[in-house]
């Protein structure tokens, strides 16, 4: 509108004017500010943002979740950026991977082979199958793991016997 001055961000973010609706570029600012406070009264509010980001789907999200999904102290907001994660696709393989190897909460852990095991590519299929079979991997994982097998049992009988061998030896 003319006449009208331009808000900046930062003073949006500290300014009375909550009516105001922050278009893309203000909305992603206030998001990430969110994402980035790491005290245990904003648990709820990071989880939220972490569902906002979830939702646009793009390579910048992608890698915002992941960042929340490796270094967010709160199991339950990293357990929320991993599943969000699990449904971009097969290039988000690997990453799931690396937080079943190295995060401390089984939780999280295990929302990531959810994730894994909610995502229909094979590249996931595959990694899931690798899961179950390593011995070195904890028991109560390798259980979540299979237990997807379940819930996508055609894709995975389909994926994994073919050539008529039996998936009962």
């Amino acid at each position: 509108m003319p006449g009208m001055t331009a808000l900046h961000p930062k003073k949006l973010l500290l300014s009375k004017w909550t009516a105001v609706k922050p278009v893309a570029r203000q909305k992603h600012f206030l998001v990430v500010k969110v994402l980035e406070r790491r005290d245990e009264c904003s648990v709820s509010l990071r989880r939220n943002a972490v569902m906002m980001v979830g939702n646009t789907g793009d390579a910048a999200s992608r890698a915002k979740l992941l960042d929340v999904a490796k270094t967010d102290p709160s199991p339950s907001v990293r357990s929320e950026a991993v599943g969000y994660l699990g449904k971009s696709g097969e290039e988000v393989v690997p990453m799931l991977e690396s937080v079943i190897r190295s995060d401390s909460s089984e939780s999280v852990q295990r929302s990531a082979v959810r994730a894994l095991g909610a995502n229909p590519t094979p590249k996931a299929r595959a990694a899931i199958r690798a899961l179950v079979e390593r011995s070195s991997a904890p028991e109560r994982l390798r259980l979540e793991a299979l237990s997807t097998f379940d819930r996508g049992a055609g894709q995975v009988y389909s994926t994994f016997c073919a050539g008529g061998e039996s998936c009962l030896n």
